[in-house]
């Protein structure tokens, strides 16, 4: 809070996106790691003796198969981020304008009554974006979940 205040970024998108990103990127590279280990060396050797740069190495055997583990990490970074909005924009934001979904489902709980109605309205426009993207990914994602399920 302490930063963020002393950077000017409170009642800003970046109060959110900042700690976001510092709660995130951590436990994604730590994914990726384990995911990448998993590549045998033996086929970026094979591709350099082959003659390719490390660059085509990195786009034409590195990237393909490693895809299934970009899209569960994707995933995984997205939802988190779309999660963990109520916390931030409670936290670090006191203006309307720049609330989440989550954090604007509260106001629809009064002192007395809460709109189930318009709450849960709300709420299925709020995980709208999560599911259409699972539903597009979701075969990446099986595949990305289980690929070390099987050992050799």
């Amino acid at each position: 809070y302490k930063l963020l205040r002393t950077l000017g970024l409170l009642n800003s998108y970046q109060a959110m996106i900042v700690p976001g990103v510092a709660f995130l990127i951590p436990t994604s590279i730590w994914l990726l790691k384990s995911y990448f280990e998993k590549i045998p060396i033996d086929l970026e050797e094979a591709a350099f003796v082959d003659g390719a740069s490390r660059v085509q190495i990195l786009r034409h055997i590195i990237t393909p198969l490693s895809t299934p583990g970009l899209v569960v990490v994707s995933l995984y970074i997205f939802i988190g981020a779309y999660a963990q909005q109520f916390l931030f924009a409670i936290t670090f934001n006191s203006k309307k304008e720049f609330m989440p979904i989550p954090a604007g489902l509260y106001e629809f709980v009064g002192y007395q009554t809460i709109k189930w109605n318009e709450m849960m309205a709300a709420s299925l426009v709020g995980i709208a974006p999560v599911l259409i993207i699972f539903i597009f990914l979701q075969k990446y994602l099986v595949e990305g979940l289980t690929a070390g399920a099987v050992k050799n």
